[in-house]
């Protein structure tokens, strides 16, 4: 019974650390969020960007509210995390012709940290 109760705990303790582990990291990627994409790209609104609510699973450049650059016009990807990863990584590598003023983010724990925060935005 005491092994049990050991092995149950440890389960628990685990997945506690999980948990905090993710609220660490989503904090992280908030502040980033609110550090280099906020002014800009505001939920729900496209005046100086298009949002970043719902960007996961979006079509890339089909927010209709926003005036995208031709490059953004013609692409033919759907936002995933990983396409997003390395979008914020080096955005005009990706996208040259692209408008926005962003030179990207090197950090690949940074990255991670930011696209699971935009993850949780949703419309």
């Amino acid at each position: 019974m005491r092994r049990l109760s050991f092995a149950v705990m440890s389960v628990v303790m685990g997945a506690s650390a999980s948990a905090g582990a993710d609220d660490a990291e989503l904090r992280r990627g908030e502040a980033l969020y609110k550090a280099q994409c906020s002014m800009c790209h505001i939920p729900h609104t496209a005046v100086l960007a298009p949002p970043l609510t719902g960007l996961i699973g979006r079509p890339a450049g089909s927010v209709r509210a926003w005036r995208y650059s031709e490059a953004f016009r013609y692409a033919e990807f759907e936002w995933t995390p990983e396409v997003l990863d390395t979008y914020i990584e080096l955005p005009r590598l990706m996208m040259p012709g692209n408008t926005m003023v962003y030179y990207g983010m090197p950090d690949a724990e940074d990255r991670a940290a930011l696209v699971r925060y935009i993850e949780t935005l949703s419309d």
